[in-house]
């Protein structure tokens, strides 16, 4: 049976054999060798390319338009920083020379208060409440205020026996102004001569008040008008001398005071 089978397979081997070569045969027979030939040159040479046909040109119809050059941007300059500014030299105007101040003077008559206080260092002057130091004393008693700035000023006068004075005057650089002032007196002068260097006290008032005379032997008091005094003079080596009452006048008083030298006893 085995031998059957393999009998069997190897007549349908040569069966399936004997058609391949059939087939092979039919198929290089039906073959044209020139045609491959043909093909095989065509498969190893490219087409040449085919030239377009050039666009007919139409009738009446305007020409193209040449190409727009392209737009040309202008290049925009460099910046540079500017050059630094030059200040530039000013020359100042000669300044106009000021013109000098123009002045005048104040002459002051105080006959009103019956007694010479020109050259009293109590007696002050004041010009728009500056105190004033540029005067001169006349030898009748009159005070001259000198270098006063023309113009309108307001003057004031200060000294024991009168009320603080004060009055507005005008000042011409041209005409030299005088006046005569009407004080208020609120004090009494009282002067008192005696020795050198004596001591003169005088007692009133509620107080006492002390002075040394002076190289002239002078002693000089602005008292409280009506105030009535108690007056002592003493030195050393003099003997006390007393005087009362002593009142304060509008009238300046003069009191002259003679000390008594103590005797020295012989040896």
């Amino acid at each position: 049976m085995l031998q059957q089978a393999k009998t069997r397979w190897r007549g349908e081997v040569a069966t399936l054999l004997a058609v391949f070569l059939l087939l092979c045969s039919s198929a290089f027979a039906q073959r044209n060798p020139e045609k491959d030939k043909v093909e095989r040159l065509n498969r190893t040479t490219s087409p040449a390319p085919t030239a377009k046909p050039a666009p007919k040109k139409q009738p009446n119809s305007p020409p193209p338009a040449p190409p727009k050059p392209p737009a040309v941007v202008p290049k925009e300059p460099p910046t540079t920083a500017p050059p630094p500014a030059v200040e530039k030299e000013t020359v100042a105007a000669p300044e106009k020379p000021a013109e000098p101040q123009r002045c005048g003077s104040l002459t002051i008559d105080f006959a009103a208060l019956k007694t010479d206080v020109s050259e009293d260092s109590e007696l002050h002057f004041y010009i728009n409440d500056t105190e004033w130091q540029k005067r001169r004393v006349e030898s009748d008693g009159k005070v001259i205020l000198e270098e006063i700035p023309e113009g309108r000023m307001m003057l004031r006068i200060e000294h024991p026996m009168i009320d603080s004075f004060s009055r507005p005057y005008t000042i011409a650089a041209d005409e030299p102004e005088s006046i005569s002032p009407e004080f208020n007196i609120v004090r009494g002068k009282i002067t008192v001569v005696s020795e050198k260097a004596a001591r003169v006290l005088l007692t009133g008032d509620k107080r006492t008040i002390a002075q040394t005379t002076d190289e002239d032997g002078r002693a000089v008091f602005y008292l409280k008008l009506g105030a009535v005094y108690h007056l002592k003079v003493m030195k050393d080596g003099y003997l006390l001398k007393e005087e009362s009452p002593v009142r304060a006048d509008p009238e300046p008083m003069e009191i002259s005071v003679a000390l008594v030298e103590i005797a020295k006893k012989p040896r």
